[in-house]
């Protein structure tokens, strides 16, 4: 339906009320609306009305290209699959950080909510991350200092300030942390370095009749 069309109909739903109450009453500048549970579970209040126009815009037209760096898809190997705009704007991008980046600045659909989900030491490859964007969902960009080309150092000023800013998106609602690598994989039993400055060695994977796969705890004798 065309916009004057829809205008007229939400006009004559809100005044609708009206029609059999007191002519003289005046329309409530406020507006409060509630779900039916007992404790008004959900419920707002509106004052005003919005600056924004309500209209989704329109999906631009599908382009052999990376909506963010340019890339030409027909560069691109034939089992690369490519990552669409978790708004659906039309977009797809050659990689998971130019999706994270379209998504935080170019997208035309910007407004519009989308969950976000957030890795932390990911490694070089991000395959959560990649996994995320490919299904369609809304990523940040995957925080490593081995990412090649976004490198982030926790121990820096700076690395702190993007972990800050990233932890406090409001979009994000799901993340994963990665566990140290040197205690829970083929690098465990590599030597830690404790924040007293103290070094000890990881828990080492051992194999005996007793505990299959237990753990034991080695001490620097030094």
């Amino acid at each position: 339906m065309p916009p004057s069309v829809v205008d007229e109909i939400v006009c004559f739903t809100g005044l609708a009320v009206h029609a059999q109450s007191e002519l003289r009453a005046q329309v409530s500048p406020e507006i409060s609306c509630m779900d039916a549970s007992p404790s008004g579970g959900g419920s707002a209040v509106a004052v005003k009305f919005k600056s924004k126009s309500l209209v989704v815009p329109d999906e631009v037209e599908e382009q052999p290209r990376c909506g963010c760096c340019g890339t030409g898809f027909a560069d691109m190997d034939e089992e690369r699959r490519l990552y669409p705009c978790p708004r659906k704007c039309g977009e797809r991008f050659c990689s998971a950080l130019c999706a994270a980046e379209h998504s935080d600045g170019a997208c035309t659909r910007r407004d519009f909510y989308a969950p976000k989900f957030g890795e932390r030491f990911s490694g070089p490859r991000y395959p959560l991350t990649k996994a995320c964007g490919l299904a369609g969902i809304a990523i940040q960009k995957p925080m490593d200092k081995l990412v090649p080309g976004d490198p982030w150092n926790i121990l820096s000023d700076e690395g702190k300030e993007r972990l800050a800013a990233a932890e406090s998106d409001p979009a994000l609602k799901a993340e994963h942390w990665a566990p140290e690598c040197r205690t829970f994989s083929r690098a465990r039993g590599r030597w830690i370095q404790l924040p007293d400055g103290s070094w000890i060695q990881g828990p080492r994977q051992v194999r005996s009749s007793e505990e299959p796969w237990g753990f034991e705890e080695l001490t620097r004798s030094d």
